[in-house]
């Protein structure tokens, strides 16, 4: 997703840094909500989580905003997330997963065409649809965009819900006192959230517990 809010006269790059980890809404805006008092006090003097994309929305190779966002999505969403994710799936399947539309002479080519062939109003990837319009059918170029998801939502309502209730609200994950478990609580009976975002936070910190076990920490 390229878009999101924040002002292009803005001379702050923290705001915008700030409206690009908004656009992810996984639980940014949430933190102070849903860390602990002594999680946050020990937080107070930590570096920004900003920091982790400023960097790539002021970077000067990039001349225009559009390419900007299309370079930190790359560095973080792509280099951090997907990729990672693809790779270890493969893997465990001894299989070799190849992405390419991630490859170098093909991102270089991609930054260096103008801003305007790339996003044509909300129309995203534009200049590929139309290098490939005799390729696939209409259905396929003009369907609107739509993310990869996992039925995660289904999940903790059927057959994970125990699951994540034990390992979530049960005495070890208190007993670490990172998250409020009133908060937690709430999540899980779906309060305190817009609806479609009950699964995805849950299943961020679901996954998150698991990994602390996994290492004992």
């Amino acid at each position: 997703m390229l878009a999101f809010e924040f002002h292009r006269d803005d001379p702050n790059p923290m705001a915008r840094a700030s409206a690009y980890l908004r656009s992810y809404q996984k639980c940014y805006d949430q933190i102070d909500h849903l860390l602990t008092i002594d999680v946050l006090d020990a937080l107070r003097d930590a570096p920004p989580l900003e920091r982790h994309v400023q960097p790539y929305l002021e970077s000067p190779r990039m001349t225009s905003y559009l390419n900007r966002l299309l370079y930190t999505n790359l560095r973080t969403k792509g280099a951090h997330h997907i990729l990672p994710k693809v790779e270890r799936m493969t893997t465990a399947s001894s299989i070799e997963g190849r992405s390419p539309l991630f490859a170098f002479p093909l991102v270089d080519a991609a930054f260096a065409v103008p801003p305007a062939l790339k996003l044509r109003g909300l129309h995203e990837k534009w200049i590929l649809k139309q290098a490939v319009r005799d390729l696939l059918p209409p259905t396929i170029l003009q369907r609107p965009k739509s993310g990869m998801l996992m039925p995660v939502q289904y999940w903790l309502h059927g057959p994970l819900r125990d699951l994540a209730n034990d390992l979530l609200l049960g005495p070890q994950a208190r007993a670490r006192g990172l998250f409020r478990e009133q908060v937690v609580r709430d999540w899980m009976q779906h309060r305190g959230l817009v609806w479609r975002r009950h699964g995805q936070f849950i299943w961020l910190l679901l996954t998150l517990e698991l990994w602390l076990r996994a290492f004992d920490l």
